[in-house]
């Protein structure tokens, strides 16, 4: 057969299924590889029983793809002296069919040595299977690979774990990656590979029919991979055409399919390693946990008295523990839930929440991580879906925003960890952790996710029997979720009326609390981008100034919250301060007040690159000082004097900063800019745009054209872009007409698109 046929079995031929037709391409394959290894035999005179063709790998297990590489074995007898040139007849036909070749030449005790020296090369041949030739060899090798690896395995175990963590943290975690490798990543082809030499050793039992589907599914989407490319990795341009080859409707049904699909697998992984771990200890000492809960040999049981007894059974049901108090026991101590008793919990309907399940549901959340694992449990054993129906629409919902490393569901359950943290900030811990579960609840729907979200909350918790206050109060904190990072870092807060508002829309100091505690755990929870101390400062500094509005609270002194110290101005006419502070400096300038000041500094920050997070105007009698907040992009702050010396030369015109800084490599023609009023005192001019190191001064140079002051600024860096916020007033200090807006916004695009 010419390697024309073979390759074209390899392809996605339409009506047949992924599995049959794998099997095809395989037996092709045998049938093209048994041509050349018998054509071989013939060429050197050798005889057949002294030689055995094997595959191993994928090949071995029928799992071949039209690009993955052939791992062949040449087996032989020992003495049999035409190896090395029956070898060399053999492979050079398949390398000159443009076929990627993995292959090796030994007898099978050779093979056997090597195999006992490297764990990859042992686990390969666990999967050898013979082609063509002496089927005797290849058994042989293939008794004494298993038998060896059972023998051994309770040493090589370890080494084993370790290059699957090494590989996981290499490739991350498959079902949290918008662009995953779906054989590297963790959760992938790799993982159903460690499933099978765990079950292999004896030690472990899983079924395989609990991931068999998923496998199947991952190797589906592998080959319409390798119909576009060499890669295993699902990119994102090419989710929408493979979402068409495999019956989805767009892309990201695709990919939350494959999410779930890695999460079964990965969830196997975890049980079989859990149970080579409880192989190691025979005694069965059980520990009291909870009424009716013990734990046995490290998982969660239910007490011997309770054990024999029917969970369906109505006249029992009020003696065995509910699933949460269940699930709350095994959190607390972090330890798993028994499978075999949550495949029981799982035929059951979800019933009334009683007060004793919902504590026990509070209890779950507060369990530290021990959380994390006993909820995979719970939801790979579809117990989560019943009592919480709207879960089901969030489970591995992928986030499409660069900000967020986690699916939908996985970041509301790390917002829930972040919370745990926060607990003690806040007069009700059991609302906060409610609300940070449930915030993003409705996300992944046609409406503004935070007001659907908490029609949601309001339904769930009336659901489960809480009290109209405390419905009240988690349902205002999921519709206002991102309300106090929005006005911390968009919004000028010196401006009273902003802060009133928000006051009046959070309705108490206790209220105000809780905000900020769940928008800090949901800043932490989303990304690197957001996880930063200069954020959090924003935050608490807004949310304490707020608070200090209700009842009994302290007023609030602007003078006082900066805390100026007396600033003179020098012979340069010009103020200069440096203050270490928290993740940064604080820098402050007193000089003339004057069109275009800010911009200008702006411009000597970037040539020095300090990074800008925040920029404000304080008017004083003598001078208009500048709060800036600034952090160096690399090393320590540049020399004090020399940055001094910059400001007053750009002051002057001595220094021509846009011929320092030069262009832009190219416009920005994702940029967008709107200038608008949000209150009767507040006007600002939002942009975001890709960040680079000129662009604060662009844009507060072009707002400087326009004959605006810029009374204050708020800059987020969030991974390549900036949502760099300016509050401005026009020359006389009044805010300016909506016409007037139009200008600015205008001019601020033309500057960052034609720059």
């Amino acid at each position: 057969m010419p390697f024309s046929s073979v390759g074209a079995s390899l392809g996605n031929e339409p009506g047949i299924p992924g599995g049959e037709r794998r099997h095809q391409a395989a037996h092709h394959l045998d049938a093209w590889l048994t041509q050349l290894f018998l054509a071989a035999i013939d060429q050197h005179s050798a005889t057949v029983s002294d030689f055995a063709l094997a595959a191993a790998g994928s090949y071995g297990r029928m799992e071949q793809s039209g690009r993955s590489d052939l791992d062949l074995v040449l087996l032989h007898k020992t003495g049999s002296g035409s190896s090395t040139d029956l070898a060399t007849s053999l492979w050079y036909p398949i390398w000159d069919s443009g076929v990627s070749l993995d292959h090796s030449v030994r007898t099978p005790a050779q093979a056997r040595k090597l195999a006992a020296q490297d764990l990859k090369v042992l686990t390969g041949l666990l999967d050898v299977r013979l082609i063509a030739g002496n089927d005797e060899l290849s058994e042989q090798l293939r008794s004494d690979v298993h038998s060896d690896w059972r023998k051994a395995s309770r040493k090589l175990l370890p080494e084993l774990r370790e290059l699957v963590a090494e590989r996981r943290s290499r490739s991350g975690d498959l079902f949290q990656l918008l662009e995953p490798d779906i054989k590297e990543s963790y959760g992938g082809l790799r993982d159903v590979g460690v499933l099978r030499a765990l079950n292999a050793t004896w030690l472990v039992d899983t079924s395989a029919h609990e991931w068999k589907g998923e496998y199947e599914f991952l190797l589906d989407v592998r080959d319409q991979l390798h119909q576009r490319s060499s890669s295993n990795r699902l990119r994102l341009q090419d989710h929408a055409d493979i979402a068409v080859d495999l019956g989805f409707e767009t892309g990201e049904k695709l990919l939350r399919a494959v999410y779930l699909a890695s999460r079964s697998i990965a969830f196997a992984n975890e049980q079989a390693w859990a149970q080579t771990e409880r192989s190691r200890s025979r005694k069965d000492v059980r520990h009291p946990l909870d009424e009716g809960i013990v734990s046995s040999q490290g998982e969660v049981v239910l007490a011997r008295s309770l054990q024999d007894r029917s969970l369906a059974h109505a006249e029992t049901r009020s003696q065995i523990p509910s699933v949460w108090e269940l699930a709350a026991a095994a959190g607390t101590h972090e330890l798993p839930i028994n499978s075999s008793l949550l495949n029981r919990y799982q035929s059951l309907d979800a019933q009334q929440w009683s007060a004793s399940a919902r504590e026990s549901f509070i209890r779950l959340l507060g369990s530290r991580y021990g959380m994390l694992t006993v909820w995979e449990s719970l939801d790979q054993h579809g117990i989560i879906s019943p009592w919480f129906p709207e879960w089901e629409h969030v489970r591995s919902l992928p986030q499409f925003n660069p900000l967020h490393e986690f699916t939908v569901d996985r970041h509301l359950l790390e917002c829930v960890v972040q919370a745990q943290q926060l607990t003690r900030r806040v007069t009700r811990p059991d609302l906060l952790l409610i609300a940070a579960f449930l915030h993003d609840i409705g996300k992944g729907r046609e409406q503004d996710h935070s007001v659907l979200g908490a029609e949601m909350a309001r339904s769930i918790l009336t659901r489960m029997g809480f009290q109209d206050h405390d419905i009240h109060v988690v349902e205002l904190l999921v519709r206002h979720h991102l309300l106090l990072a929005d006005i911390a870092t968009k919004r000028d807060t010196d401006d009273p009326a902003i802060l009133t508002e928000l006051a009046n829309t959070l309705e108490t100091r206790e209220n105000m609390d809780l905000l900020l505690a769940l928008t800090i755990a949901d800043s932490r929870a989303t990304g690197p981008s957001l996880r930063s101390s200069w954020r959090e400062k924003l935050l608490t500094d807004t949310a304490s100034r707020t608070s200090a509005l209700y009842p009994g609270g302290v007023p609030w002194d602007r003078e006082a919250r900066w805390q100026i110290p007396l600033l003179e101005l020098g012979s340069d006419s010009l103020a200069f301060l440096v203050q270490p502070e928290l993740d940064g400096y604080r820098v402050i300038i007193g000089a003339d007040d004057r069109v275009g000041l800010l911009a200008r500094v702006a411009g000597v920050f970037a040539l020095h690159r300090l990074h800008v997070r925040s920029a404000d105007i304080l008017d004083r009698d003598t001078m208009a000082v500048q709060v800036w907040n600034v952090k160096p992009l690399f090393g320590e702050l540049p020399d004090q004097d020399i940055v001094k010396r910059d400001i007053h030369r750009a002051m002057s015109g001595e220094l021509d900063i846009e011929a320092r800084i030069g262009k832009s490599p190219e416009p920005d023609n994702t940029a967008s800019t709107i200038a608008l009023r949000v209150s009767d005192s507040q006007a600002v001019v939002e942009v975001r745009a890709r960040d680079r190191r000129a662009l604060l001064y662009d844009i507060a140079w072009a707002i400087s054209q326009c004959h605006m002051t810029i009374t204050g600024a708020r800059i987020s860096t969030l991974g390549l872009d900036a949502i760099d916020v300016f509050f401005i007033r026009d020359a006389q200090g009044n805010i300016p007409s909506d016409a007037e807006l139009a200008v600015v916004a205008a001019a601020v695009q033309d500057r960052l698109t034609a720059h």
